[in-house]
């Protein structure tokens, strides 16, 4: 049974070569409301996948900023990325995508330029608190919660699971949007059996 992030990770780049809108661009969009961070999936009652499927990430940002309702005051933006892309890991993954849950737990989604149907995962920029674990370590604990995510309870990462029961404080700082209904989510699944 496929539980850990080695038995989904296909490969990574570092980002030193790359060049966004010339080799990537990111199409993963938060909606800001009310000082908390949501998925446009949640906020907009939308499937971002479906929306980027056909479209480039400017067309994209423009429709979903056109289904905002007039009464309310939300803005939509892309998913922070580093300036400088030398630090920046890209995660290729054997799992379905699902925007909204690289999103809830800190990442970001890029498309390639040249194959349209070619999906990373990498890590959004956080300001993180002093005495955090290396940077490394943090993305690949991400990439653990994405793939809990996808595989739902009916496949439980024991060793996430126990992260979680003992340290959830932390891996809490570890997710961006909305947050309540992930930690409920690991927590319904990660009690105590």
């Amino acid at each position: 049974m496929k539980n850990g992030v080695d038995d989904y990770l296909i490969g990574w780049q570092n980002g030193s070569e790359l060049k966004i809108y010339r080799d990537f661009e990111v199409v993963s969009f938060i909606g800001i409301q009310n000082k908390w961070i949501y998925t446009v999936d949640r906020l907009l009652d939308v499937n971002l996948l479906d929306i980027i499927r056909y479209k480039t990430a400017t067309e994209t940002l423009n429709e979903l900023i056109k289904l905002i309702p007039k009464d309310e005051d939300i803005y939509i933006t892309s998913t922070p990325i580093e300036h400088d892309l030398r630090d920046v890991h890209f995660y290729k993954l054997d799992l379905p995508l699902r925007i909204d849950y690289a999103i809830q737990v800190g990442l970001g989604v890029a498309r390639s330029i040249s194959h349209s149907k070619e999906y990373r995962l990498y890590p959004i920029t956080m300001d993180l608190p002093e005495g955090t674990i290396d940077k490394k370590t943090l993305e690949l604990i991400r990439l653990k919660l994405y793939a809990q995510l996808i595989k739902g309870k009916e496949s439980i990462d024991e060793s996430l699971k126990a992260l979680w029961q003992s340290d959830k404080c932390q891996l809490k700082q570890l997710l961006f949007a909305d947050i309540e209904e992930v930690e409920t989510l690991f927590d319904e699944w990660f009690k105590t059996s």
